[in-house]
Formats: C-alpha cells, structure tokens, sequence
C-alpha cells in the first residue's frame, strides 16, 4: 500500500527527496499498523470485556492495540529497511561504499576495508547503511529497469 503511494507520487513528476520519502513510508505504515490494531482491540474490548465483566469499554483496548499496533509496525519497518540496506550492501558495494565516503563522511568508512565487511554485525553502521541506500535507490531501480529491458530484449 504504502509503495503505491509512493509510485503515484514519483508518476506526478513531483521531486521527493529519499529522506521525505522514507519519513512519509514510515508515518504511512506505522499509522495504518496502529489504526488497526486499535480498531479491533477496540472492537475486542467492547464485545469481549464489555459490561458483564470488566466495564472496560473500547478506549482502554483501542489504546493498548494503538500502542502494540505501533511498535509492531515500527520493528517491522526497521527490518525491512535493514533487509534492503544488507541486499543493497551485498549486490552494489562499491555504489554504496561510494555514497557512504562522499555524501555521509561523518559514517568514518576506514579505507583499508570494505563496506560488506564494516557493516556486518553493527547496528549504528548498518544505519548508516540504510541512509546510503536511501541515497542511492533511484540509481539502483534505473539499473534494474534497465537489465528487465536487456532481457526483453533478447526475448
């Protein structure tokens, strides 16, 4: 849902910078994970903790599926950003060595390794990694739109 959202704004013509676009991603998932886990915690509350036994009604349930909904959607997210910075690092090394040196210096890439092996295992450097993939996204979707041609090409 959310990637079409963001189709239909790149087919506007309308220029989006990645971190906008991750940002409106975020708040589109997080807020639709959270809606509706609220909704049917509510939903629950009042049809199984109604008024014969607890009184609670559908506030108090809408607002724990909120809270629940929410964290839920933001871990997801997170790995799935994770996912796609790790296939990033391991199909276009050099594209992202190469925005992680330029644009984001403060990330302190060493020289002597490479970028695979700097971000494995560390948190805070796999999120700089997921701030280069944002960087270089559009790069790496024309290079894939590109070899689909090739291939039907040959066809």
């Amino acid at each position: 849902m959310v990637e079409g959202f963001s189709e239909l704004v790149q087919a506007s013509g309308i220029s989006v910078p990645a971190r906008a676009r991750f940002v409106g991603r975020f708040l589109g998932y997080t807020t639709f994970g959270a809606l509706t886990f609220g909704l049917v915690c509510g939903q629950l509350g009042v049809f199984l903790l109604g008024q014969q036994w607890i009184g609670l009604g559908p506030l108090i349930p809408f607002a724990w599926g909120s809270w629940f909904g929410y964290t839920l959607s933001s871990i997801s997210f997170l790995r799935a950003e994770f996912a796609t910075a790790r296939e990033y690092v391991r199909d276009y090394p050099r594209l992202l060595e190469y925005v992680l040196r330029t644009e984001f210096s403060w990330a302190q890439l060493p020289q002597e390794i490479s970028v695979d092996q700097w971000a494995e295992g560390s948190l805070p450097r796999l999120s700089w990694c997921v701030l280069a993939s944002q960087s270089c996204q559009a790069l790496i979707q024309e290079q894939q739109e590109q070899k689909r041609r090739e291939l039907l090409e040959l066809e």
